[in-house]
């Protein structure tokens, strides 16, 4: 349910209204429907790319139209050849031969399709890894991954570029009904969990593998903001940035107004007296964020986790507890600039030709330190997460328009 807040107008403005409580029934319709239409596809489309098993799925259902044109092939074949003639014996045979016919053909096409979406998300990892390494800095810091369904192959080519790859848990248990065999989704837990992954280490930065770095000097920023325990983070605000709050109007100066925060707060059934200290508070994205080792921010967020977890669904839950931690539990936090964790479906960048690189689009057209591809640059129906080959027009500060991908380039 994504109804949200109410902003009340001057009473003797608005209409009679004989029966409140079918008028409050209406509006609360409107605004399930509201969500269906135009909320529950954004949220659907937040999968990162690192988790998505769109063509797992899709491959299943190919199949399962596959058997289903097979049988209705022999049953055909059978009255056109003479099968009419045939035993119940035989006839169950020939049954179980297609239905085993069918199973085997569901094993090989998922797991071709397995295959091929871990060479997706394998293939944005590795972009996110090259685009550190080719900093000279980087060699002063580690490179670690949390593996949430690599495969062994991918697990041992990584492993000579990075540090150290750890397998990530359920941190906080998670009844099966909510994870319904999608082991991927541990991510949305472990990620709260880092130093118990990986205990050497002082300050942590996150980065998902739909994000790349375009300019040292934001890692700098991350590693400088997260001292004396704070959170390094940016909030989802800024010039020409999409908002995360609408407002439906009623009648008159009557208004709900959504935000994405206190929906969020609302369906994990966090109390009312929280998720009002959210419901206008920027939105803050996780897929980018630096703590130190013994900050208090950890521990915050864990506790905060448990209750989304417990509460709502699995997807989201993290990034919902860590608002939590900075709106309601108020833990100190540094906040960066947008250009640290630039969202490039809230805002395309521009590109600077005489530089070759990445740039805010409006002035003064600081350079994109972390560009980050969540919830995907979508084309003819395509995500350019998971095709390359994807381009979208780009303006130049000078005003041209180039057709380029927004994806890492050696």
């Amino acid at each position: 349910m994504s109804a949200l807040m109410r902003g009340f107008g001057l009473i003797d403005q608005l209409a009679d209204v004989e029966d409140p409580q079918d008028v409050y029934a209406q509006m609360t319709r409107n605004d399930y429907d509201q969500y269906l239409r135009d909320f529950r596809p954004f949220e659907e489309a937040l999968l990162q790319a690192r988790n998505d098993t769109s063509l797992i799925d899709q491959a299943r259902e190919d199949v399962q139209t596959q058997r289903r044109i097979a049988g209705e092939v022999q049953t055909r074949n059978l009255e056109r050849y003479g099968g009419a003639g045939l035993s119940n014996a035989q006839r169950q045979q020939q049954q179980r031969s297609l239905q085993r016919g069918g199973q085997l053909g569901m094993v090989n096409t998922v797991n071709n399709a397995r295959i091929q979406q871990r060479q997706i998300n394998n293939a944005l990892l590795n972009e996110l890894i090259d685009s550190i390494k080719r900093f000279k800095e980087s060699t002063d810091v580690a490179i670690c991954i949390l593996d949430a369904g690599l495969s062994e192959d991918q697990k041992t080519e990584l492993s000579s570029k990075v540090d150290e790859i750890k397998s990530a848990e359920w941190d906080i248990k998670v009844p099966d009904s909510k994870i319904k065999g999608r082991e991927w989704l541990k991510s949305q837990v472990s990620r709260a969990f880092l130093p118990k992954y990986f205990p050497s280490y002082e300050k942590y930065l996150w980065i998902d593998c739909d994000a790349w770095v375009n300019d040292w000097q934001s890692v700098e920023l991350y590693f400088k903001a997260c001292e004396n325990g704070k959170l390094g983070i940016t909030q989802t605000i800024g010039p020409g940035y999409k908002i995360t709050s609408r407002v439906n109007w009623v009648f008159g100066k009557l208004a709900i107004i959504k935000s994405q925060n206190f929906k969020h707060a609302i369906k994990s059934n966090i109390s009312l007296e929280k998720a009002r200290k959210l419901a206008f508070a920027p939105h803050i994205n996780i897929g980018v964020f630096s703590l130190e080792k013994n900050s208090t921010c950890w521990n915050s967020w864990q506790e905060n986790l448990k209750q989304t977890l417990k509460g709502g669904e699995i997807f989201g839950s993290e990034q919902l507890a860590m608002n939590m931690s900075v709106y309601v539990d108020n833990v100190e936090t540094e906040f960066l600039p947008l250009n640290c964790n630039w969202i490039t479906s809230n805002l395309l960048p521009k590109f600077d030709e005489d530089k070759d690189t990445w740039v805010e689009p409006y002035l003064p057209n600081y350079k994109i330190g972390i560009m980050h591809l969540a919830a995907g640059i979508w084309k003819d129906n395509e995500d350019m997460r998971l095709n390359k080959n994807i381009k979208i027009d780009i303006q130049t500060l000078t005003g041209k328009i180039l057709n380029k991908s927004l994806r890492f380039n050696n």
